[in-house]
């Protein structure tokens, strides 16, 4: 339901886009470098208490997919988005004693940009993003769940796109790289994580362990041009009809 919801309403605010607007599919690996300093200390808790190597978590990996459009002097898109990390322990011929953390974001994407130039695929602009994060760990066992919370974020970006050379004259692949900064609503509390994970008591006077889960990353993005290309056609320079000529 939730992704129709999303498509219904990127196809209402790109109705009053021009007719030289070009649709397009996009799909994007991402990359994302935090500094989860809270987090990573309750990680490293447990790695010195369990003998383990989990490590930190430093960067993120995830993907999206989704529709959007370029116009003369705009860009406009709707995603379905996912970024996190899993870190893994293993300890040689002990298995019951291999470790897991998992954290991930998994949302839905509108972003708009504006482009200064009409003939390059340079934009800059701003996106908005509701969802779900999840954290998670395993310690020689099945999966326990420590944190489903809705979550919501905006985030700035710029980016330049490079047709690709494939026999597409107007309506041309693009590959494009977009530098981003992803800013969270509010903080997730770990509280819940790292008394599980560390077995650690939890009272009414507990002091709260929060995290800030904004980061800065890259995206790297094909987009795919819906339909069939078409040559556009020669325009005359003067004002005299070919015909009269």
């Amino acid at each position: 339901m939730r992704p129709f919801i999303i498509f219904l309403l990127f196809c209402v605010l790109t109705s009053a886009a021009p007719m030289s607007a070009q649709g397009y599919f996009v799909g994007t690996f991402a990359l994302g470098f935090p500094k989860y300093d809270a987090l990573n200390d309750v990680i490293n808790k447990f790695d010195q208490n369990q003998n383990q190597l989990l490590g930190k978590m430093d960067l993120l990996t995830g993907f999206e997919v989704g529709i959007g459009q370029y116009g003369p002097k705009t860009m406009m898109e709707a995603k379905y988005a996912s970024i996190g990390a899993r870190l893994n322990s293993k300890v040689p011929n002990n298995p019951i004693e291999n470790s897991s953390v998992d954290y991930h974001y998994n949302y839905f994407n509108y972003s708009f940009g504006y482009r200064p130039f009409s003939k390059v695929y340079f934009t800059f602009g701003g996106g908005l993003n509701v969802g779900q994060i999840s954290t998670r760990y395993s310690f020689g066992g099945d999966w326990i769940v420590t944190n489903t919370d809705y979550a919501a974020s905006a985030e700035v970006f710029i980016d330049y796109a490079v047709p690709l050379k494939l026999k597409r004259k107007r309506n041309p692949y693009l590959l494009r790289i977009r530098p981003y900064y992803q800013q969270m609503v509010g903080e997730l509390d770990i509280t819940k994580f790292e008394a599980l994970l560390n077995e650690s008591p939890v009272s009414p006077t507990t002091k709260a362990i929060t995290q800030n889960l904004s980061h800065g990353g890259v995206r790297v993005s094909l987009i795919l041009p819906f339909g069939k290309d078409k040559k556009q056609p020669k325009q005359e320079t003067t004002g005299v009809p070919a015909n009269s000529r």
